[in-house]
């Protein structure tokens, strides 16, 4: 791997030099209305606000689809199993651990007793077979996909399910399924009586019940006195405040018209931590940055057909890129080394990460242009590739443009807003799409949504029988040892036709004002605010 000395491409000052005028450009049109508009805090003010990237879009369950919803619905609606900071599944709705059978198709879970719903509601397992049943049969349900391998639920008595899985499934595996929006149970009054209007005013289980909220502006929750721990909550309520540009989010910060900020950008972490009567909260990601291959959607997805381009159809052109990319340089670069390579979808350090599962391939621009010759192709290949237009991406975007020269490419960047680019990844209008995922703590749901044949999150339709039995049998299988060796195997089958490539793992940093104590975030980078207290210092 070169060292950050000998990054082989000369447009490292030209991108950091015209980074540096966008953000003070930024920051000097936008500061001064902001903190007019917003006015000054300090005091011990008990009214958080927490600022927020994006329109969190539908506040259902059920129905929900953004990474914002997920970050409100944790202090508003809780799940059954939660994913602790060390990123382990603690129960939460549940009363214990699942107990599974021997044959690990039934799970019983036993449930909370003397719990409401913030409308007054009893929570039980009645409800909770409501919430799953909805998720699973309502015709736009986002939660079909990670709820698939479960067949039915069955309420035991008042306070347990037992829930049946189609298949065999490991404890890991299993996990996603109930510490994610599928594991939100919602109040079956509010349900009956909302129906697919719930959303507008969600009622769940939670330290915090929605209040009110204005489209692109805010979402604001007030503390829920029927929240079974409700006298442990000592913020009265909470303020979504949605800031798109991180600049922006981090000026506010600094004033202290915001108290926390969510996804710090690397460049601000020095800044931030322990200045301005601000500290800064890492943990450590789960996820990965990385770029997806159009390999089979040419009309939807679900729908196979044939796409066009060397890229799409020849394996060896997709291996010269991926030896095209120096992602230890990216990182520098991209991220100033605070986020670390990704080489492939299992986090190293983690107890199914095996040494096949997390080794990156060598960065070789001259075996790239070997390959390339290999394949019949004529260099440099043409390949356009798709993002979201935020900034972080255009630098990832304009690094590997550099980047991949070395090794024979010729990059075209396609930057719309993150609705086009959705709407587009969907009808299969991208050869090469650059993607996030927060991640979740098993490796199954890491995987499995992107390469497994017909899941709506799989863009380019990458479909492989030996694959999707590799997935299969990596999710049932309930040791640890076996497990850990089915995913190397996995990893070493998917290099073979790289319908993904892994660039960057992300940490997240969460900026907060001194004033706030309490505060703790979870591996995807939501922040939690259950024992959060203002205390009127900094």
């Amino acid at each position: 791997m070169r060292s950050f000395r000998s990054f082989p491409y000369g447009s490292q000052r030209a991108l950091f030099s015209i980074l540096a005028v966008g953000a003070l450009i930024a920051t000097g049109a936008c500061s001064s209305q902001s903190n007019t508009a917003q006015g000054a805090r300090g005091g011990t003010d008990k009214h958080v606000k927490y600022a927020v990237s994006g329109e969190p879009g539908q506040l259902d369950p059920t129905l929900a689809n953004t990474f914002t919803s997920v970050v409100i619905f944790d202090a508003m609606c809780e799940t059954l199993y939660a994913v602790s900071p060390e990123a382990t599944m603690v129960p939460r709705l549940a009363a214990g651990e699942p107990e599974f059978g021997e044959d690990h198709k039934t799970v019983t879970v036993k449930l909370r007793q003397g719990v409401k719903f913030s409308d007054g509601t009893p929570f039980n397992a009645e409800a909770v077979k409501v919430s799953l049943e909805r998720h699973l049969t309502h015709p736009s349900s986002q939660r079909k996909s990670e709820l698939a391998a479960l067949e039915s639920v069955a309420v035991v008595d008042e306070h347990t399910v037992r829930l049946t899985m189609k298949k065999p499934i490991s404890p890991g595996a299993f996990s996603v399924l109930v510490t994610d929006r599928a594991g939100i149970v919602m109040s079956p009054t509010a349900l009956k009586s909302a129906g697919d209007d719930f959303g507008n005013s969600p009622v769940c289980v939670g330290p915090f019940k929605y209040d009110s909220r204005a489209p692109q502006n805010f979402v604001k929750v007030v503390k829920d006195p029927n929240y079974y721990d409700a006298a442990k909550v000592q913020i009265e309520s909470l303020t979504y405040q949605i800031i798109a540009d991180s600049t922006v989010r981090v000026t506010n910060l600094r004033s202290g018209d915001i108290d926390v900020v969510e996804r710090v950008p690397t460049t601000d972490v020095a800044g931030l931590d322990g200045k301005n009567g601000t500290k800064i909260l890492k943990s450590n990601g789960i996820g990965f940055i990385g770029l997806e291959v159009n390999g089979g959607n040419a009309g939807g997805v679900g729908k196979p057909g044939k796409v066009e381009g060397p890229l799409n159809r020849d394996p060896r052109v997709r291996k010269a890129l991926e030896l095209s990319i120096d992602r230890e340089a990216l990182n520098k670069v991209v991220y100033n080394g605070q986020y670390a390579a990704a080489c492939g979808f299992i986090p190293p350090g983690t107890a199914l990460a095996g040494e096949a599962a997390t080794t990156c391939t060598p960065y070789d621009p001259q075996k790239a242009k070997d390959l390339l010759k290999e394949a019949g192709v004529t260099a440099p290949v043409k390949v356009s590739l798709l993002l979201s237009n935020t900034p972080e991406f255009t630098r990832i975007a304009q690094a590997l443009k550099s980047m991949v020269q070395q090794g024979g490419f010729d990059l075209e960047i396609n930057a719309q807003d993150s609705t086009a680019v959705l709407a587009a990844a969907t009808a299969g209008e991208f050869q090469l799409h650059l993607n996030s995922w927060s991640g979740r703590i098993d490796p199954d749901a890491n995987i499995s949504r992107f390469v497994s044949t017909g899941s709506p999150f799989n863009y380019g339709n990458f479909s492989n029988p030996k694959i999707d039995e590799m997935v299969a049998a990596a999710r049932s299988e309930p040791d640890v040892d076996k497990r850990r060796e089915l995913y190397g195997r996995l990893t070493t089958e998917l290099a073979k036709e790289l319908p993904m490539i892994f660039l960057v793992r992300p940490s997240f940093y969460a900026g907060v004002r001194d004033s706030l104590e309490g505060v703790t975030t979870q591996p995807n980078g939501v922040v939690d605010f259950r024992a959060a207290r203002v205390t009127g210092q900094g």
